[in-house]
């Protein structure tokens, strides 16, 4: 917005510009924000112009309204109005900012002599000078202290000595930090509260933060905290030491806190504790308590269907009359409809939108907020030993013995305080017992600190908090991890956290009804955003030390910063780490963070409506419309189906936080932001956070594009062009019936197809709320991680705004584009198997080559082959076949099925699965989206009265029975998920309706385990079963990275002092006699190889202590929680916690408990006591029922396992992974290396959009990116085929075992024997007789005496001892025809 147009607008508002003084001759015109004078209104106006000083009395009571009172500090109404237009000031489309390179490398000292110059922040000799003191973020002038105008605006406005530089860097890292700061718990989130007003949702969520916080600490105040009842019920100092430490901790602060007060004071500043100061440690405890219950909650509410499902007949004939349906109802009473013919009556003639229907299903529906108890004490105690260690503790080192007596300590405290200052860790329990370094004392407080949430959980049941329960079968499917495929540690998790009533009332906006309209709380968005996200302000450059160890980069703050993701900080804390970061890989990722980036406003302004500042509704259709800060983002109500998830609320809360993070980004920052980015141990590239990135799913691809825009040209049109193809290709329309848009179609048929249909595709975007356009838009589905929905719509808006620019006139290498375009690779896996074997049949069918003429431009295509094969298998005689069959009444319905079952898109997701090593490959058909979870179920309907179990023979009239029962024996069985390849083929919307019901729940697993069956058969033979050649040689290497141990000899094996086999000795759960030799993988030995630019992969992997483990050494046990806070009758010592539980039952009446005395496990099992006093208490006339249900409530105190290592690397090492994980992590390391030679080749200008094996840039750039990518797949793969990478994998300390393996005539194996090693020896020219023998009696060398003169001389063993491919089978020539690939990506 002009200034004019500002000025107009506050005019409008009636706006008030001047303050008259005196009156006749003497009048005079005062400015009412800076008090000059003037003798004439127009030289008033002519001073406001220039400096934007407006004054409305309206703004003003809007102001009030918006942010309180007037007082010191706040906000005038013309700083509001230079706020509301700051991105229409300021946002200038395809221009990039341009960054001095200091902010790359040091931002920290850029920033501070900035803002030091400016006047915002103090200079080290003037502590009180500036603004704002930096050390302790303590703000010195708060009428001057309005960062939005302080360091957005020029001099004649910030109220400082200067102006900022153009492109406002100086708020975008004070931004910036102050969001790391507040996500570590070292600062307030408000800190742009004073100028966002309570319309702003960030204020209510943080307000809400506030007051939850403060609820929990006066419930943790009564007994947790209480040093009285410490004191009182707890003798030994040991036990009472980490709740005096926490009250020690919060001492200081306020002890530090008034110091500072009185020290501002002195000086003559105005002081404000909770302005100028981060959280006191109890209240930092109660935020992150709220925050670890925030941040983790899964909210979930039934389904429409579901609701009606559960309603009882009468509640289901209203729903019947609310609609208009009651004569129906009555037909279908008078023919005798069962209830669940009612319904499918009325789920085929009802719209879910009809108003009356919704008023129904809220008033029946219900919500669920759970999380489990495992992700909320990690969290918190993650945050909370972090803040010990790296704050409180040295806070209280720090002190001087005369600031100590200050304290007025009492005896306890004076005692413990002594202990922190000489010991610097928290608590007492735990191992290392005497921690000597910083590490020790770090895991000693992380032990305390875990036993601590223990207690605090306890806690928060106690007081009605949270509802604590274990997990039902359900419940770990809904909460366990996508990624995470063992199912058998179901119950190593085995308790889930519920939101109770009580919080749900704080919390307020908790029902079903907000979640269903999507209205709930903005706290549950906020905290949904948790984790790494984008960045105001330009990321900070990766290094490497001069010695080759990493200095990462990314965020600003140290604590923040991560070069290598993933888990590699546990690695790291056993110096064990995965990998060597090469020097390329720093540049890459540099470069990728020198991206700027923005959010599309034209996708943004189809697809959603906007809430201004002070226009509620206004129609905005471009955006220089946008001349107010956005307040709300809304979807259209035609782009609803495919934004929102009906049932999916944690999708939804991702989706309103990638919108509420759009709105910041155009409000704060007038669009423009960055990543961070991080590689894996691998090599592999990962933007730190998902949302708003190239890694994101669907909405978060197509939302964001480059801020550089470059011309087009004739060039980047055709990549457009190919690019909306792309996307388009496959989809059905009447209108191009007779010229679809095919797959595979060469990149110019694909350009000129787009030429022709371009009136077809505008209309698209026309009238993208038309059922045919929703349709093809794939709107009117829930666009899911793999969709490509609003990628589609947002490629087609492009489309129609270039195409406008012509016809305007411009050419196009005037008209400008930001949007990415983007290629993938033709299965990726494959193409690198491909080159690795020389295997030309299966590089043509991934593209590394072309075809032989004359269908060398005919692009191959894997998925494509391998559905046809299953099609050509799936005949008579076939499982699949026979059973789909047995299903139908006509061999023209069976074909049907089969063509769509065995499709392209079905077949894409087992073939990648598969090559990257998994060999169940069922989740790919029936779990979510190919990859997540199943569905399940509990219960098969026999009849109109029975209900069978879907695992055994287990039957029920109810099926609430048979639900108890499967739940109980875990006998849930799988089904399709309504977002799996199979589901979406044979019962989905876009399915032959007249078949859907021949796949009822029980049937559906054994279909998926033959079409599993059936595609495996299809790709083994498309294949030729490269990838299990390519599999177990690389697998082979991994059995020679070990070391061989007596298990005697092991520090974690446990020797058996009892029973059978005593003396034998027990080790990952295997029993062996104590010199039994394992073969263990540890570090120093395990396969490890170089990338080409020596990145260096180390193939080791660690586990977490399993639960069956024990207590030993888990601080979070059912007795570790702190007994002041246990009921006092109850002792939670072992040998005493049976005695006190039945002493406790016996004084309150309960009879027939002698029989539980003598039981080691008494209160567990059908005849346990749990059992037994529930049904006490189910009698009648029961006395002191609420103490007895106080005792039960003891007795299922769960054991919590959190995830730890442990101390013995032999106990952590992961086996198995170490060699089944080779093949696939080899194939990520080549496409990673590939990739970062790619982006390192691309000239200086350039944009990329990177994702693993998909490269992007601007249309322009395409050709260059293309011939680098092609050129650097040659490099890698011209030197090396998959014998060199092997042989680089033997390294000196396998040589050993490689030496000492025994023939093997079974798998064809017959080194090796003494004679190879003899002939070996003198290959190496060594002198046989030389070698002295260890026979008794002498004679020739021993096969050991052999070895060791081998071992001596470092001779390498051939690699045909080892692991080879056969290199006759291998057609070398093939790479050279690498570089003649045309669809190498695709």
């Amino acid at each position: 917005m002009s200034e004019d147009d500002l000025i107009s607008r506050l005019k409008s508002m009636k706006s008030r510009e001047s303050i008259v003084i005196g009156k006749g001759e003497e009048k005079k015109h005062k400015c009412p924000t800076c008090n000059e004078t003037f003798d004439a209104r127009k030289d008033l106006e002519v001073h406001q112009k220039e400096k934007k000083h407006f004054f409305s009395t309206k703004k003003d009571e809007e102001g009030n309204q918006l942010f309180g009172p007037r007082r010191k500090g706040k906000l005038k109404p013309h700083e509001i109005g230079l706020i509301d237009t700051y991105f229409s000031r300021n946002y200038h489309q395809g221009e990039l900012l341009q960054i001095p390179d200091d902010c790359y490398t040091d931002a920290k000292k850029w920033t501070e002599g900035k803002l030091t110059e400016l006047g915002f922040l103090s200079a080290k000799k003037d502590p009180y000078g500036g603004v704002l003191e930096w050390k302790n973020q303590t703000i010195n002038q708060p009428l001057k202290y309005r960062p939005r105008i302080n360091l957005r605006e020029d001099e004649s406005q910030n109220l400082l000595k200067s102006s900022p530089e153009s492109a406002h860097l100086e708020f975008k890292f004070w931004l910036q930090e102050r969001i790391e700061l507040a996500a570590a718990g070292k600062g307030s989130p408000r800190m742009l509260q004073v100028m966002e007003g309570k319309l702003d949702e960030k204020d209510s969520a943080t307000s809400k933060w506030a007051r939850l916080s403060e609820k929990i600490k006066k419930e943790l105040e009564k007994d947790l905290l209480n040093e009285e009842i410490l004191d009182d019920r707890t003798k030994k100092h040991d036990s009472k030491a980490p709740i005096l430490a926490l009250n020690i901790f919060n001492k200081v602060e306020e002890f530090k806190r008034k110091k500072e007060q009185e020290k501002a004071k002195e000086k003559g500043y105005d002081y404000n504790s909770s302005r100028n100061h981060k959280n006191l440690p109890i209240q930092f405890l109660c935020r992150e308590i709220v925050r670890s219950l925030f941040s983790h909650v899964k909210p979930k509410i039934p389904s429409d269907e579901k609701i009606l499902k559960g309603m009882t007949n009468a509640k289901l004939k209203q729903v019947f009359d609310e609609v208009g349906m009651a004569e129906k109802w009555d037909e279908a009473t008078e023919s005798g409809y069962t209830k669940e013919k009612k319904l499918d009556l009325l789920l085929e003639n009802i719209d879910f939108g009809n108003n009356k229907l919704k008023q129904c299903l809220h008033q029946e529906g219900w919500i669920r907020l759970s999380l489990t108890s495992q992700s909320f004490m990690m969290t918190l105690a993650t945050r909370l030993s972090e803040q010990i260690t790296n704050e409180w503790i040295p806070s209280v080192v720090n002190l001087s013995e005369l600031e100590i007596k200050e304290l007025n300590l009492n005896v306890d405290q004076t005692k413990e305080i002594k202990h922190l200052r000489k010991e610097k860790y928290f608590g007492r329990r735990g191992e290392p017992t005497k921690p000597e370094t910083a590490k020790d004392r770090e895991d000693k407080t992380l032990y305390n600190v875990k036993r601590l949430t223990r207690s605090i959980l306890f806690e928060l049941v106690s007081k009605d908090i949270v509802k604590q329960r274990p997990m039902k079968f359900e419940d770990w499917i809904e909460h366990k991890d996508e990624n995470e495929r063992d199912s058998k540690k179901f119950g190593s998790y085995s308790n889930i956290l519920i939101f109770s009533k009580k919080l749900e009332n704080w919390t307020e906006k908790s029902d079903f009804h907000s979640f269903k309209d999507n209205e709930q709380h903005a706290i549950y968005r906020w905290f949904a955003g948790e984790g790494d996200r984008y960045m105001y302000a330009p990321p900070q450059d990766h290094a490497l030390t001069p010695s080759g160890k990493p200095d990462a980069g990314g965020y600003l703050t140290k604590a923040h910063q991560k070069l290598i993701g993933g888990n590699h900080y546990d690695y790291e804390r056993f110096n064990h780490p995965r990998c060597k970061v090469s020097p390329l890989t720093i540049q890459t990722l540099n470069k990728l963070q020198k991206v700027q980036w923005e959010i599309n406003l034209d996708l943004l302004l189809t697809i959603f409506q906007l809430e201004l500042a002070h226009t509620p509704c206004p129609k905005i259709t471009e955006y220089s419309e946008i001349n107010e800060r956005i307040t709300r983002i809304e979807c259209r109500q035609w782009v609803e189906d495919a934004f929102y998830s009906q049932t999916d609320l944690e999708r939804n809360l991702e989706r309103e936080q990638s919108l509420m993070w759009a709105r910041k980004i155009i409000n704060h920052n007038a669009n423009v932001f960055w990543h961070a980015w991080s590689c894996d141990w691998r090599g592999r590239l990962y933007s730190r956070g998902t949302g708003l990135s190239p890694q994101g799913d669907d909405f978060d691809k197509a939302i964001i594009r480059f801020k550089r825009w470059k011309p087009l040209g004739e060039v980047g049109r055709h990549w457009l062009f190919v690019h909306i193809h792309n996307l388009v290709a496959g989809s059905e329309l009447e209108d191009w019936k007779n010229d679809p848009p095919q797959k595979g179609q060469s990149f110019k048929d694909r350009d000129e197809w787009v030429e022709r249909n371009k009136e077809t595709l505008i209309q698209i975007v026309d009238e993208p709320q038309e059922k045919k356009y929703r349709e093809l838009l794939e709107l009117d589905q829930h666009s899911g991680a793999k969709s490509t929905t609003f990628q589609r719509l947002a490629a087609l808006i492009e489309l129609k705004r270039v195409l406008s620019k012509i016809d305007d006139g411009e050419n196009w290498d005037s008209i400008t584009s930001g949007l990415p375009v983007y290629l993938d690779a033709s299965c990726n896996g494959y193409q690198h198997v491909s080159a690795l074997l020389r295997n030309r049949e299966l590089a043509e069918h991934v593209n590394v080559v072309k075809k032989a003429s004359p269908n060398d431009q005919v692009r191959g295509d894997l998925y494509q082959a391998i559905s046809d094969k299953a099609k050509e298998l799936c005949v008579p005689g076939n499982s699949l076949y026979e059973v789909i069959d047995t299903l139908t009444e006509s061999e023209s319905d069976t074909q049907k099925l089969i063509h769509s079952i065995c499709s392209r898109s079905i077949a894409k997701q087992p073939t990648m699965t598969r090559m990257y090593g998994k060999v169940d490959t069922k989740s790919s058909f029936e779990g979510r989206e190919g990859k997540g979870k199943p569905g399940f179920f509990s219960d098969i309907k026999v009849d109109e009265k029975k209900f069978k179990c879907p695992k055994c023979d287990f039957t029920s009239n109810t099926r609430k029975d048979v639900k108890n029962h499967a739940t109980k024996e875990k006998h849930w069985a799988p089904k399709w998920h309504p977002e799996s390849p199979l589901y979406k083929a044979l019962i989905g919307p876009k399915s032959d309706k007249s078949l859907r019901t021949l796949f009822p729940d029980e049937i559906q697993s054994k279909i998926t385990g033959l079409v599993d069956k059936l595609f495996s058969q299809a790709d083994k033979e498309v294949t030729k079963n490269a990838y299990e050649e390519y599999k177990d040689s690389s697998r082979a290497v991994a059995k020679f990275g070990v070391i061989g141990r007596r298990v005697k000899d092991i520090k974690s094996a446990k020797e058996k002092k009892r029973g059978a086999n005593k003396g034998h000795y027990i080790f990952n759960g295997k029993e062996y006699p104590p010199n039994k030799i394992i073969k263990l993988p540890q570090y120093k030995y395990v396969v490890r190889w170089k990338l080409p630019d020596d990145f260096e992969v180390i193939h080791y992997y660690i586990k977490h202590v399993e639960p069956s483990a024990g207590h030993a050494g888990n601080p979070t046990h059912a007795g570790s929680i702190y007994k002041h806070i246990l009921p006092e009758w109850y002792n939670p010592e072992s040998s005493k916690r049976k005695e006190s539980i039945i002493s406790q039952l016996e004084d309150l009446g309960v009879k027939e408990l002698d029989s539980f005395r003598d039981k080691r496990k008494f209160s567990e099992g059908e005849d346990g006591l749990i059992k037994f006093l529930n049904n006490h208490l189910k009698e009648k006339n029961i006395k002191n029922k609420t103490q007895i249900k106080e005792v039960l409530r003891i007795i299922q105190i769960p054991s919590i396992h959190l995830p730890r290592y442990d101390s013995d690397e032999e106990a952590r090492l992961r086996e198995k992974k170490q060699k089944s994980a080779i093949p696939p992590n080899l194939i990520h390391s080549l496409d990673a290396y590939h990739m970062r030679w790619t982006v390192n080749q691309m000239p200086e200008g350039c944009d990329f959009w990177v994702v693993h094996d998909a490269f992007g840039t601007h249309p322009r750039d395409i050709p260059k990116l293309r011939e680098n990518i092609t050129q650097g797949f040659y490099n890698l793969h011209s030197e090396r085929d998959i014998n060199d990478w092997l042989d680089s994998m033997i390294r000196e300390d396998m040589y050993k075992e490689i030496y000492n393996q025994k023939p093997d005539k079974k798998k064809g194996k017959d080194y090796v024997y003494e004679y190879q090693l003899r002939d070996l020896l003198k290959e190496n020219n060594v002198d046989l007789d030389t070698i002295t023998s260890t026979r008794k009696g002498g004679g020739k060398p021993t096969k050991k005496d052999l070895i060791t003169k081998l071992l001596q001389e470092n001779i390498k063993p051939p690699q045909n001892w080892v692991a080879e491919i056969d290199s006759n089978k291998m057609e070398q020539s093939l790479v050279d025809d690498i570089k003649e690939s045309i669809f190498l990506v695709d």
